[in-house]
């Protein structure tokens, strides 16, 4: 299972794309009812729920799935559960199987939600599946660069690495510039400081 983000900014609009693939084949209610598949993608650490529906961030409620494989699951529902001191909303994405999915096939999809407001090492995130048992399994991170700069100055800070596309991986905001100056050096003058910076 490999899991790939697309976005590094503080409640930025990400997209989340998960590849798997069973060692055995899942069935679809349709096909074989007793042995219909659940998944459950779990860790999704405060990944904000992107609905149209003006739910608030942690609302659990139905997601979209996008991508070649999307009409594989049906009743994709996002759900959260508040974990840790920090009170960390840790998200999960529930998927019934809606078309069979042979052994060893590749699945691919994707689904948005909105990364947090603050900065985060990316979480780690399982799958697995009632109904036909798949025990937890550790999704696999990206170790791609993200696509686009992280920001458009020429600080060091500002050029993405590898494994920044790893899921829900999210840069703590800063400046990558500060000075601060004045007009008058002169005792009992007026003065006048100049703050200037540029964030990330």
């Amino acid at each position: 299972m490999l899991s790939c983000s697309l976005s590094l900014s503080v409640g930025a609009a990400n997209v989340l794309t998960v590849t798997l693939a069973p060692s055995i084949k899942l069935y679809s209610a349709a096909t074989n009812a007793a042995c219909t598949s659940t998944l459950l993608i779990s860790g999704l650490d405060m990944a904000c729920r992107q609905g149209l529906d003006g739910a608030g961030c942690y609302e659990p409620g139905a997601v979209t799935l996008s991508g070649t494989n999307s009409v594989t699951f049906s009743q994709p529902h996002f759900n959260y559960t508040c974990q840790g001191a920090r009170s960390t909303q840790s998200g999960s994405l529930r998927l019934v199987v809606e078309k069979d999915i042979e052994a060893n096939t590749d699945v691919t999809f994707s689904f948005s939600v909105k990364n947090p407001m603050q900065g985060q090492s990316s979480p780690p995130i399982h799958i697995s599946g009632v109904g036909v048992y798949l025990a937890p399994t550790r999704v696999v991170a990206c170790a791609e660069v993200v696509p686009a700069n992280a920001c458009s100055d020429a600080h060091s800070s500002c050029q993405f690495a590898a494994g920044d596309a790893a899921p829900l991986k999210v840069y703590e905001p800063m400046f990558v510039e500060t000075q601060i100056g004045q007009t008058n050096p002169y005792p009992c003058m007026q003065n006048q400081l100049q703050v200037f910076g540029s964030e990330m």
